[in-house]
């Protein structure tokens, strides 16, 4: 057997540099470092409760394990005190669980640590590992999607009455306030909040001690191992177990969605500091300037969020390629998982503190907010205006449709056309339509459970202040 190698018996010639270097892990894997001494602290407990460790073994194989995560051997860039990955250095550990047992073999010696994987396999260890993994870095993103839905209420609240153009296929279509759009977003991350928190559900299932595929001899207490490693059950069906990767596309998929509304939030942002636009503005400590313009203030931050969405949408399409057409078991193309899986969330959750930091430096300029004629956006308060007055609605979506004609023919805003023009249009239209084509009333008027209207807009407010607070109480978040 080679020392870097946890198989090997029955082989009579080296593996080739070429292959090794092909198929080692621990260059990516050691991130799941933590994750492996934990599931091999629980499964020590197993085995000695199920009488196939004494006590004192216990013990031993324990304080090794322990005192490998007290030395705090890196799961990230740098490699491991003496030791260097596999792909940089030829011949070094094949994966991280290799890694861990000859750690361990070095602190007790090889007749105790080759007592460690009795009943157990790479299979439902790496199935394991990886669940605690993404349990940890699952709850990691719900707190900075908790911290990003925080900014965009903090922000919505600064803006206070800022009212401003509303747009559908980026025109102009009907005063909105500020507040109402960035709660939008605020909507959009507490969805994936939920997203997220379904798939940790989901995963909330113990693999170990499935064995390879067929299940274990050793007969340990599956429920109570479970629960050792804080999970709710063990899992049903040990084939199924080994090869899961469902909760690895969950993950995937809600990195992605997240990075989908992160895109369209950058997009928003980056027109509303837009001088047209104009309603924020991009201070300097989150923009960037140019190497030949001085003048230029730059949105590269969320250029970037919008820019990263197809990185993370490319690693879920890739990921789901990976699983199509295997047959059951374990197979090695699920090593393909965890390079897809890491970038993925590691994407997400640094483009979200980005934004987090983004929405805490934004300034809303009310002075740039729309005036209270607000142009021809008045349209649909005429034709409402008309069919209050009995005109059956389609009609009074062609009479707004010529007044708005006239409007722009004449140059002149909606709200100045003379009461006799209007008149023109439809005999029902008395002194009183001024009092409908004025910005700040069309935006009161949308007062309906979700509409725009201040008060329906202060109570939406309230209600995610209130949920970012929970989020942040209960440990999701930290606004």
């Amino acid at each position: 057997m080679s020392a870097e190698r946890l198989w090997g018996g029955g082989f009579e010639q080296p593996l080739d540099p070429i292959i090794d270097r092909f198929c080692e892990s621990f260059s990516f894997d050691r991130r799941l470092l933590l994750a492996d001494v934990a599931s091999n602290r629980a499964w020590v407990e197993a085995l000695r409760d199920a009488g196939a460790l004494t006590g004192d073994d216990a013990a031993r194989l324990d304080a090794a394990l322990a005192g490998i995560a007290a030395a705090e051997i890196t799961i990230g860039g740098a490699a491991p005190p003496g030791r260097a990955p596999a792909a940089a250095a030829g011949g070094g550990p094949e994966d991280v669980h290799t890694f861990v047992e000859r750690e361990v073999e070095r602190r007790v010696g090889a007749d105790l640590a080759g007592r460690l994987r009795t009943g157990r396999s790479r299979n439902d260890l790496v199935a394991t590992d990886l669940r605690l993994y993404c349990r940890e870095e699952g709850a990691g993103a719900r707190r900075d999607l908790a911290a990003c839905v925080a900014g965009l209420a903090h922000l919505a609240g600064r803006a206070g009455g800022l009212i401003v153009p509303g747009y559908t296929h980026l025109r102009r279509a009907q005063p909105i306030l500020l507040a109402h759009q960035l709660l939008a977003h605020a909507a959009r991350l507490m969805r994936d909040d939920e997203r997220i928190a379904e798939a940790l559900s989901r995963m909330d299932v113990c693999p170990l001690g499935s064995g390879a595929l067929a299940g274990t001899t050793v007969p340990v207490d599956r429920l109570q191992l479970a629960r050792r490693l804080g999970f709710a059950s063990a899992s049903a069906n040990s084939l199924d177990a080994v090869s899961d990767r469902d909760f690895v596309a969950d993950l995937l998929y809600g990195s992605a969605l997240i990075m989908i509304h992160l895109s369209q939030i950058a997009e928003d942002l980056i027109l509303a500091t837009a001088a047209e636009f104009g309603w924020l503005t991009l201070p300097d400590a989150v923009a960037t300037g140019s190497s030949l313009m001085p003048q230029k203030k730059n949105p590269d931050v969320l250029e970037l969020l919008r820019g990263k969405a197809g990185r993370v949408a490319g690693r879920l399409a890739g990921f789901l390629t990976t699983l199509k057409g295997l047959p059951a078991a374990y197979n090695r193309d699920l090593q393909e998982d965890k390079e897809a899986l890491f970038d993925g969330l590691d994407t997400a959750r640094g483009s979200l503190q980005a934004l987090a930091v983004v929405l805490r430096h934004l300034q809303p300029l009310p002075e740039r907010g729309l005036a209270d004629d607000a142009g021809d956006m008045l349209a649909t308060d005429l034709a409402d205006y008309l069919a209050g007055r009995g005109l059956p609605f389609a009609e009074a979506h062609t009479c707004a449709g010529r007044a708005v004609a006239l409007a722009r023919e004449t140059g002149t805003p909606l709200a100045s056309l003379p009461l006799e023009t209007l008149r023109t249009i439809s005999p029902l239209v008395g002194a009183d339509v001024f009092d409908r084509l004025d910005g700040p009333a069309s935006v009161a008027r949308r007062a309906c459970a979700g509409g725009t209207a201040p008060q329906r807009v202060a109570e939406e407010l309230a209600r995610v202040r209130a949920w970012a607070d929970a989020a942040a109480g209960d440990g999701k978040g930290h606004p």
